[in-house]
Order: C-alpha cells, then structure tokens, then sequence
C-alpha cells in the first residue's frame, strides 16, 4: 500500500515526492536511485569512498550503462534553451546528433576518468547531508526533467563539487517516454519544467 501510495504521489507532484525521503534521511550521505536502475557490486561502496576521501565534493554519480552495457551520457553542461526540441520528434531525426546536443552531453569528451562536471543525470546520484542541506529541497515547480540539473546547480552555487566517477557502474533501462510521445501530457510538462527551469537561471546562464 506504501509504494503504492508513493507512486500516486509523485505522478502527482513529480520528482518534488523525493523530497519525502529527503526529510527522513538521517545518514551521512544519501543517494537518488531511479526504480529503473540497478547498483552493480561494489559501486554504492566506490561512490561513498570518494566522497569520504574528497572533502570539497558535495555529489558524485557513477558510469551510467544501458542493460546491453554499453556507455550511457550522464555527465553534462548547462542544457541549451533548444535542446528538448532538438532531441525529441520531429526534429530529434535530423538534430539529435548535432553539435549543440553533443556539447551539453559531452559526447566528445572522455567518460572513462573522473572529473568534475556541470551536472550528472538524477538515476544515480549520491551526496552528502551537507550538500543536502546546503540545496534544500527539491524545486516542487520542475515537474520532472531537468530537476537533476537543477539540483546539481544549487549544489555547486553552495560551493560544493559534482563529479563524474566511472569507477562506480550503474545500469539504468533508460526509457524517454517524453520523447517518444512528443504531444503527450508527460511530454507538455517535461517542457514546462524545463521553460521554468531555463527562466530561473537565466541571470546565472553564462556563468554557468
């Protein structure tokens, strides 16, 4: 009934319903794991490692791979205000690899060392209690979307490192059902908590 609940309630609020479990966290650290993905052995335990030995670093995600294993981009830079039309229909059939949505997925850069990155795709993504509380809570008007790189930004405007750490493996059964469904009512609110994300880093945009 719980889970149930659960999932009434974020196709209700969105993304925002993490901020449930982050008002019972009590650890350390604490980490974001989408239902559609998989820790591989030894990778919660790479990823608390780091950020134990790395003071400055207040999040870190790992490699991200589909379930066929190959490289999934989750290490990026600041979306561009065109992206989710670049890469979606019908659009997404003649821009989806064009030189604006390479750069915001790093597509041309090395994904096999760490470093560190404007932001990391929420499946996985752990943190300390400090960045926590240095973030606050989950911005409750992006729907869903680009609330990872909301939340990594705030992270960073506290001062606060994000880092890309392949030593650690993830698998995650990435589905972009937005995408595939471009006028459907998920689709419409993708694009609205991005319009509502755009408009609130908008005098931070260049800097970032």
């Amino acid at each position: 009934a719980r889970a149930a609940d659960g999932a009434e309630r974020g196709l209700t609020i969105g993304v925002a319903a993490r901020n449930e479990g982050l008002r019972r966290a009590s650890g350390r650290t604490r980490m974001f794991l989408d239902s559609d993905a998989r820790l591989t052995p030894g990778a919660l335990a790479q990823l608390v490692r780091y950020l134990d030995a790395n003071p400055g670093v207040g999040l870190v995600g790992p490699r991200l791979v589909y379930e066929h294993g190959t490289l999934q981009l989750s290490a990026r830079r600041y979306p561009p205000v065109l992206v989710p039309l670049l890469s979606r229909p019908p659009l997404g059939r003649f821009f989806a690899d064009s030189a604006t949505v390479r750069h915001h997925l790093m597509a041309d850069e090395r994904h096999d060392v760490t470093r560190e990155v404007e932001y990391v795709i929420g499946a996985c993504q752990l943190f300390t209690a400090d960045a926590q509380e240095a973030a606050g809570e989950i911005d409750s008007r992006i729907f869903f979307g680009p609330d990872d790189a909301d939340w990594c930004f705030r992270i960073r405007r506290a001062g606060l490192a994000v880092v890309y750490h392949p030593a650690a493996t993830v698998v995650h059964a990435y589905r972009r059902t937005s995408a595939a469904s471009p006028l459907s009512r998920i689709a419409l609110e993708h694009l609205r908590a991005f319009g509502r994300f755009q408009w609130k880093w908008r005098g931070e945009r260049a800097e970032l």
